[in-house]
């Protein structure tokens, strides 16, 4: 990383670079809707998306059926959109490919990335009904309430980031490490285990 790089969103993000993160490697975390969602934006209005970054997209785009799929994207005919390794938040941040995050899961609602984002103030396009109340949430494989709230992630982030900040701490430290209340939980967790093992004589 060069000197001087700041993660934190700021007047240097570009909202109008867009990362698709999924992992594709099963249904619960796909590109699917989040290209939807993202092409239903640019077909609404160009100039509201200038790339989107669909990350972790590469080896599914040497299947034939997913190049059908793809082919026929505006944002794929117009090269806005480009099929990409898997790379860190981290990464794609410091090269400037990460502005706003479009995410999806099905039945995964705990996601890490939706708390780094929180973290460096990101806005965060997604349907995970634990974080409904955080970022710009749509609900379920609604395409078109997505692109809505992609359309307000873009528009009103900048007036609105610091606004969040509170309540979004506020929802990161019921999942920090250093919370007591998750310490104890785990320690009782462990203990209730080991007790188990020792009953049954596993030990």
């Amino acid at each position: 990383m060069s000197a001087g790089y700041n993660p934190y969103f700021g007047e240097h993000v570009n909202l109008k670079n867009i990362s698709i993160m999924e992992s594709n490697l099963y249904m619960v975390k796909m590109c699917f809707i989040p290209m939807l969602i993202t092409e239903e934006v640019y077909n609404r209005n160009p100039e509201m998306i200038e790339q989107v970054y669909n990350i972790g997209s590469s080896k599914l785009k040497e299947k034939v059926n997913f190049q059908r799929y793809c082919n026929r994207f505006d944002l794929v005919k117009d090269k806005k959109m480009s099929f990409e390794g898997r790379w860190a938040l981290n990464f794609l941040l410091h090269k400037g490919y990460a502005g706003t995050i479009v995410s999806h899961q099905w039945c995964n609602e705990l996601n890490y990335l939706q708390l780094e984002a929180m973290y460096f103030n990101l806005p965060f396009v997604h349907n995970s009904p634990v974080f409904e109340e955080h970022g710009y949430y749509y609900p379920e494989f609604d395409v078109h309430a997505g692109a809505d709230a992609l359309e307000e992630a873009i528009k009103e982030h900048p007036k609105r980031y610091l606004e969040d900040r509170p309540k979004n701490e506020e929802l990161m430290w019921r999942y920090n490490p250093n919370n007591k209340k998750n310490v104890d939980g785990y320690i009782e967790l462990l203990e209730e285990q080991i007790q188990k093992h020792f009953s049954e004589g596993e030990f």
